[in-house]
């Protein structure tokens, strides 16, 4: 450990959203984005402003919202999120050097996964309120039916 080494800063260089290419060069810094939720994977590549020892540097990612804690440091810069649930989300990266001096976390990107409509509160409120209106409509039809059968026993009584 190196008190006097500055840790690396730490960059996306390649980003793909539901397995495409989100930018055909660097990606912006933390863009936020809406993924579709039937494909709602995202991967990518990270690099270092320590290129001398580029080889030599470990990464641990972080994903705020599916994961509780940091990945296990490893030299590989790549990171791949597949099949994530509904929800937001934010991709946070820190880095080590050889000296293992930790970066401050980073945060590479943010991005939304919508859950099916037929999950929502609006979609469900909307189903309740339409099956209390379909079994009020049934009970009174089949009241109305009684109630015409009871006015014919009637009448057919005062008939007699």
């Amino acid at each position: 450990l190196d008190p006097d080494k500055e840790p690396p800063v730490v960059k996306p260089i390649s980003l793909f959203v539901s397995d495409t290419a989100y930018t055909s060069c660097i990606p912006p810094s933390n863009p936020h984005f809406n993924l579709s939720r039937l494909s709602p994977h995202i991967s990518g590549r990270v690099f270092t402003s320590d290129y001398p020892n580029a080889d030599e540097m470990l990464y641990s990612f972080f994903l705020e919202g599916y994961q509780n804690d940091y990945s296990k440091p490893t030299r590989n810069s790549g990171f791949t999120y597949r099949n994530l649930p509904p929800g937001s989300y934010r991709l946070f990266v820190k880095s080590a050097g050889p000296y293992l001096n930790w970066s401050e976390p980073e945060c590479l990107l943010s991005f939304t996964i919508k859950p099916p409509f037929y999950t929502t509160w609006w979609f469900v409120s909307i189903l309740a309120l339409l099956l209390i209106g379909i079994t009020v409509l049934i009970v009174k039809g089949i009241q109305k039916v009684r109630y015409q059968d009871l006015i014919k026993e009637i009448e057919r009584q005062f008939a007699i």
